[in-house]
């Protein structure tokens, strides 16, 4: 029932979409990630970002997701490529590090085509929190969109849920 209810919901029609540049978007466990490499990102706990190419991801549409190293959660949104000015990506989770950071952000910029991917990969146990996660995508002070993530310990994963290829067993 609960795959059925997150596919049914990956289905939102483009008129529900929060502004006229975003043509399409996707959000969930993002799979094919290549990293190309590091950006600085000052408001972020690393001070950094890692790049990837956005053609090369493929996502799984959910709103669930394990606290586990190596899962990666976000969105993929195709934004009308007469728009070019630069995507702050906000993430916010339960607090985090010795000072309870609540929200991270970094500017990113879209390909030619328009297409943008942005997301969260669990690489340290400090970063494994359970609880409500939200990656927005802002143009300026407008907000293209917002997927909302319930991240919760590796154990409560529903087991029906694929995460990329490698299904349930990327768990263990």
């Amino acid at each position: 029932m609960l795959r059925a209810l997150i596919f049914l919901a990956s289905l939102m029609p483009l008129a529900a979409l929060a502004d006229p540049q975003v043509l399409s978007v996707q959000s969930g466990f993002l799979c094919n990630v290549i990293d190309s490499g590091t950006e600085l990102a000052e408001d972020t706990l690393e001070g950094h970002t890692d790049l990837m190419d956005a053609h090369m991801l493929r996502v799984i549409p959910t709103s669930i997701a394990p606290a586990a190293k190596g899962i990666h959660i976000g969105v993929v949104l195709q934004r009308d490529p007469a728009y070019t000015s630069p995507i702050r990506a906000v993430t916010t989770h339960p607090p985090m590090g010795p000072e309870g950071v609540t929200q991270q952000s970094f500017f990113t910029n879209q390909t030619p085509d328009g297409l943008i991917g942005v997301g969260w990969e669990f690489e340290f146990a400090y970063e494994m929190l359970p609880g409500d996660w939200s990656i927005s995508l802002y143009d300026g002070d407008v907000l293209l969109h917002r997927a909302q993530f319930t991240v919760v310990p590796p154990a409560l994963f529903p087991q029906d849920i694929s995460i990329c290829d490698g299904g349930p067993e990327l768990l263990s």
